[in-house]
């Protein structure tokens, strides 16, 4: 009998406790990164891999409580009493002052076992074009003219400048000089289309230069494309 009354004061106590933990309901979700281009582009979507969040309880003006995501980028605050909670994160705000901003949610447990697991936070993340983990590499050569006419075959060009385009901007984000083999390599590049180009020497233009580019795309986070060669002319 008495431990009939024990259970009865338990559930009458916890069903009119204030939020805050103590309880047994739970609330669980997942948190997005949307990873921006300088640009403003989305570049992919992933988990929010060991991001903080946050909760408060009921009316508090403060954090109460706050755990990291897992590597799939799930969180849970487990133990919770029945109530209204607050959940959010802070993400990337090009746009605010700070530079951050909150990204919350209201949740209510209406039971003392209530369970919620369907959250949803969604934050941006802007990147740099070399905040990334992939590579664009290839050679340069030359092509040797004496009017329209090819004099030999092209050879390596040495400490000669290659230059580097995210998507459909306007001006070069990096540049390198090949090395002694003509080689080059753009590294730390996140994911999108790059376009590439030297300056090559024209005997027609009104201009003395013209460009010679190549485009490739880069799909996967940790891969390398290769231009292959790209061939300028030298009158």
């Amino acid at each position: 009998m008495k431990k009939l009354f024990y259970l009865i004061c338990i559930v009458f106590f916890a069903s009119c406790s204030k939020e805050g933990e103590g309880g047994s309901a739970v609330i669980s979700g997942i948190v997005k990164k949307e990873v921006i281009a300088p640009n403003g582009n989305l570049i992919e979507t992933v988990p929010a891999i060991n991001k903080d969040v946050f909760i408060k309880f009921g009316d508090s003006e403060f954090v109460n409580e706050d755990v990291k995501t897992n590597e799939l980028g799930n969180f849970e605050f487990p133990f919770l009493r029945k109530g209204d909670y607050s959940i959010f994160v802070y993400s990337d705000c090009v746009d605010c002052d700070s530079g951050k901003e909150s990204i919350e949610q209201s949740v209510e447990l209406k039971k003392f076992n209530s369970t919620i697991s369907d959250l949803e936070l969604v934050v941006r993340k802007t990147v740099d074009y070399d905040d990334g983990s992939s590579s664009v590499k290839g050679r340069l050569m030359v092509q040797k003219y004496v009017g329209i006419f090819k004099i030999g075959d092209p050879y390596v060009s040495q400490e000669q400048e290659v230059y580097i385009v995210y998507g459909n901007e306007e001006v070069y984000f990096d540049r390198m000089d090949t090395g002694f083999d003509g080689k080059f390599e753009f590294k730390n590049l996140i994911k999108g289309e790059y376009k590439l180009y030297a300056l090559s020497e024209c005997g027609t233009c009104d201009d003395v230069y013209d460009t010679i580019s190549v485009t490739v795309n880069v799909l996967n986070n940790f891969s390398t494309e290769n231009t292959g060669d790209l061939i300028i002319d030298k009158h």
